[in-house]
């Protein structure tokens, strides 16, 4: 998977693309071959790229109901006692659109939760954004989600989307097709 670029992997069952969601960020073991890198990285760099570098996104948020947007994208950083990086964050508020809603609280927002997701993910350092199935949204808002994933991807990050839907998988720069595990379509 490419910086830059958007990867869908259209999966029709959507177990086969978890199980290697879960391989790519770093949650699971391959059962064979391996995950290469572009980048090498020493071992410290790997144990802080498996916090921050990959981000796992699923049309389930993990937001925190009773805080605000701003509270929600810096608890991660917080948890591990590290500062965000003030430049990093605005820049992060301004990609996903999030800059005039961060005292909101999630329950508010619809898509707005998706999108403090990715501004957390960024925030706290990724690379690579693994996103499961995106967020069932009416048509008009699936066009402002495809915007996003590209502004992510514009800025530099490699984005793969796991989908069941042929129509999605059309909108990124490469689809992969899995069949009973395989890749059956590149």
């Amino acid at each position: 998977f490419r910086a830059r670029r958007i990867t869908a992997v259209l999966d029709p069952s959507g177990l086969r693309s978890r199980a290697l969601f879960l391989v790519l960020a770093g949650l699971e073991d391959p059962d064979s071959g391996r995950v290469v890198s572009a980048k090498p990285r020493s071992a410290r760099q790997r144990w802080a790229g498996r916090i921050g570098a990959v981000a796992l996104l699923g049309a389930r948020d993990t937001l925190d109901r009773d805080l605000t947007i701003r509270q929600n994208i810096l608890a991660p950083l917080a948890a591990t006692g590290s500062v965000a990086d003030w430049d990093n964050l605005v820049g992060a508020l301004e990609l996903t659109g999030l800059r005039t809603k961060v005292d909101a609280r999630p329950a508010e927002l619809a898509l707005e939760r998706f999108k403090a997701t990715v501004a957390r993910a960024i925030v706290s350092g990724a690379e690579a954004f693994l996103v499961t199935e995106p967020p069932v949204l009416p048509a008009h808002d699936i066009e402002e989600l495809v915007g996003l994933l590209r502004a992510v991807a514009d800025a530099g990050c490699a984005v793969v989307v796991a989908t069941r839907h042929p129509e999605t998988a059309l909108r990124a720069h490469r689809v992969i097709m899995l069949a009973n595990g395989t890749v059956s379509l590149d």
